[in-house]
C-alpha cells in the first residue's frame, strides 16, 4: 500500500516522505527505482540513536533489527 501511494503521489509531481523501518538495503529499492522512475531526487536520512517507541515494539525485536542493519 504504501509503495502504491508513493507512486501515486510521484506521478502527481508531489513530494514523498516515506518514514520507515528498513534495515536492510533491498528493502528501500522499489523506493529507489520510483524514484529513478520518476525522476525524483531521493535522500535517505539514517536516525542514529535512541527515540520514543511509540508502537510497542519489544525490546528483543529492536535488538534483532540492530543487528541485520546495513549501512
Amino acid at each position: 500500500m504504501c509503495q502504491e501511494q508513493t507512486k501515486q503521489a510521484l506521478a502527481k509531481g508531489e513530494d514523498v516522505v516515506v518514514a520507515n523501518t528498513f534495515v536492510r538495503r533491498w528493502e528501500m529499492e522499489t523506493y529507489k527505482t520510483l524514484a529513478r522512475q520518476f525522476n525524483a531526487d531521493l535522500d535517505i536520512i539514517v536516525c542514529n540513536g535512541n527515540y520514543q517507541n511509540i508502537h510497542g515494539v519489544s525490546e528483543t525485536v529492536i535488538a534483532k533489527m540492530r543487528a541485520r542493519w546495513q549501512e
